[in-house]
């Protein structure tokens, strides 16, 4: 994937959750059925099982080989990103099937993505059991769910 259309990916996300677009808003089943949300079997599968608080590098250890499904509302983006340990992170946005490449690095408690050398994205990031939540600088949230391992087989 060209690193051009990776950042232009990243930057829709990161000004979804800048203004607010972004989040975990529940939509009829219909709608559901058409986007990146997880299914049941992948809810019970979720991961991590334990269910405490984490942030920081034991959030990002938590994610670390799983899939984060983070679902926008009506005309928002769904996003989808799997994170692997050597510091790349594929996503799908909106059903695409073209998965897009970055890089994820944690910048003190902040999970930061980057594109062809380019900060794109910093956020705080929570984890508390399969839950999680991305909280812009501006302090915008965006919830979502962690599943275990490659579940969209990016």
């Amino acid at each position: 994937m060209h690193p051009t259309r990776a950042l232009a990916v990243a930057a829709a996300v990161a000004v979804a959750l800048c203004a607010g677009t972004l989040s975990a808003t529940p939509r009829e089943p219909a709608a559901m059925a058409k986007t990146l949300a997880p299914s049941a079997q992948q809810l019970a599968q979720a991961a991590p099982e334990a269910s405490r608080k984490l942030t920081g590098q034991a959030a990002m250890n938590a994610l670390i080989g799983n899939t984060a499904v983070v679902t926008g509302p009506p005309g928002g983006k769904d996003v989808v990103w799997y994170f692997l340990p050597d510091g790349t992170v594929k996503g799908l946005e909106n059903n695409s099937r073209n998965v897009q490449l970055a890089t994820w690095k944690l910048d003190g408690e902040k999970l930061c993505f980057s594109s062809g050398g380019q900060k794109f994205g910093c956020f705080g990031i929570e984890v508390n059991g399969a839950g999680l939540i991305l909280t812009n600088t501006d302090g915008k949230s965006a919830s979502g769910t962690i599943l275990k391992g490659n579940a969209r087989n990016m």
